[in-house]
């Protein structure tokens, strides 16, 4: 498939309405209230699953869809007799709505972001940046991680925690594999070279409102 090909149209205004901005300023008007009644206490932890151990809201989802998905079917091709049957899969499913939005509600509110890690320190310099514009504190608010433990990364304020590559090994190593290929045509196979994480003042432990919805 081309990469210039148009996405089927349903993709586009799925993607169209992830992006529409217009909807931001309600769901933040709302997302106080959200996170007091389903956010927090034991009535967060039974709708997010904490009792069972695994989330609750894709379990209700699937009952919801299941069953009206099985009535719709049992009209179709059920005939008469399917007629009652279909209804009391409707009934179900209409009582597990309240449930499913509560707990996907729940989900929604216990969700944040604790930490960001880059695949280049040159991205974190730009997390960095982004952070200071919205107020948000590294490493109090968000723990951020780099990658590749460039020179200025020490110098970063925070000191950017950061995966050290050792370029010079890597680089050497990669000449030595290729002058190998170069001369026996035979190419060579994947080496797992080391490395190591400096951790500097970019990461703390999570912020104590994430470990208190955090699950096991």
């Amino acid at each position: 498939m081309s990469s210039n090909a148009r996405p089927p149209a349903i993709v586009s205004w799925t993607l169209r309405l992830e992006n529409a901005a217009a909807l931001d300023a309600p769901v933040q008007a709302i997302e106080p209230t959200i996170r007091a009644v389903f956010g927090t206490g034991t009535r967060a932890s039974v709708l997010r699953g904490d009792w069972l151990g695994h989330a609750v809201h894709p379990l209700l989802t699937d009952l919801v869809i299941g069953t009206w998905t099985s009535a719709t079917l049992l009209d179709l091709f059920g005939g008469r007799e399917s007629s009652i049957p279909a209804q009391r899969l409707i009934g179900t499913g209409l009582l597990a709505v309240g449930p499913t939005a509560w707990s996907g509600w729940a989900e929604w509110s216990a969700a944040g972001v604790t930490a960001v890690v880059c695949g280049d320190d040159l991205y974190a310099y730009g997390v960095m940046r982004a952070c200071r514009a919205l107020g948000i504190v590294i490493p109090d608010d968000l723990s951020l991680v780099g990658f590749n433990d460039l020179p200025y990364s020490e110098l970063a304020a925070p000191p950017l925690t950061s995966v050290n590559l050792f370029a010079t090994k890597l680089g050497a190593e990669a000449a030595r594999l290729l002058q190998r290929y170069m001369r026996t045509g035979k190419p060579p196979r994947s080496r797992q070279l080391e490395t190591s994480l400096v951790i500097r003042e970019s990461t703390a432990a999570a912020p104590r409102s994430a470990r208190r919805v955090a699950r096991p």
